[in-house]
């Protein structure tokens, strides 16, 4: 995960009160700028994250790269620098890698927990 997704997400968990929680006080050393942070900002931008419009976020799905857009937008409307990969226009919020993607053939897989076998329900 790239720094800024991992900003992000600490922000996104560290940030959000539960639903009748009273915000605390921000410490002495926290980072500059971090008062600004709205929270129900956050919270919009979790609640759309977590929507059935991005299908899971499964790993290269269509819903992972439009939850990538997204955030890229985001940032880029926060005024972020881009620190992903060199393009033809600059840096981008993106840095390609790749995705070995291995499946088991459920017709022939099982796994057996302490002497009981299983036959679905597994990944």
């Amino acid at each position: 995960m790239s720094r800024p997704h991992r900003v992000l997400a600490v922000l996104l968990v560290t940030l959000l009160p539960a639903q009748h929680e009273t915000p605390v006080a921000l410490p002495q050393n926290a980072p500059p700028g971090l008062a600004e942070i709205d929270r129900a900002d956050l919270e919009r931008h979790a609640v759309e994250l977590a929507s059935d419009a991005y299908g899971g976020r499964y790993t290269g799905s269509e819903g992972q790269v439009a939850a990538a857009r997204y955030i890229a937008e985001h940032f880029e409307r926060c005024g972020l620098k881009p620190l992903g990969e060199k393009t033809g226009k600059g840096w981008s919020y993106f840095m390609r890698y790749p995705v070995a993607r291995t499946e088991l053939d459920p017709k022939k897989s099982r796994i057996v927990v302490d002497g009981t076998e299983f036959t679905t329900g597994f990944a």
